[in-house]
């Protein structure tokens, strides 16, 4: 199956999927907060069935638009577009800010522990560097006029 692409040029799997890496490095390249959707989603492998789970991320500009792989959007409709096909093996939708691509990591671990294994680690690294060649390709030229002051 090929990916499609998005208005942006960029292909669908950075949006759906690889969401975590390009909001990373587009924290790193335009200095510009992490926000991700989280939610508590039920787990079997949790002592009270439920885990917290990251449904999307994406970065924050100073006038309060998300961007992501897709470019800028009204937050107001992220739980929308990305919890409606998800039932109700979900609860406790929230919207976090974090600060930078560190504080995104963090919570990432909070999340899935397993996310300190050290392959893990090195899988999202690289991940991380991809994301950050297809956003200075395609997406941080369409960031820089809503971040350069009028």
């Amino acid at each position: 199956m090929l990916d499609k692409l998005l208005a942006t040029g960029v292909p669908e799997e950075w949006r759906h999927g690889r969401c975590y890496p390009m909001a990373s490095a587009l924290s790193d390249l335009l200095s510009l907060p992490v926000v991700t959707l989280t939610v508590s989603t039920r787990s079997d492998h949790s002592p009270t069935g439920w885990r917290e789970h990251v449904v999307h991320a994406w970065v924050r500009s100073p006038d309060g638009e998300g961007f992501d792989a897709g470019g800028f959007f009204d937050e107001s409709g992220v739980q929308t577009t990305f919890l409606a096909n998800t039932g109700t093996i979900w609860r406790n939708a929230r919207v976090i800010e974090h600060a930078d691509s560190a504080a995104l990591f963090s919570h990432l671990v909070e999340c899935f522990p397993e996310a300190m294994d050290p392959t893990h680690r090195l899988h999202f690294d690289i991940l991380c560097q991809q994301a950050s060649e297809v956003a200075q390709e395609h997406l941080v030229h369409l960031a820089m006029p809503a971040l350069t002051p009028a």
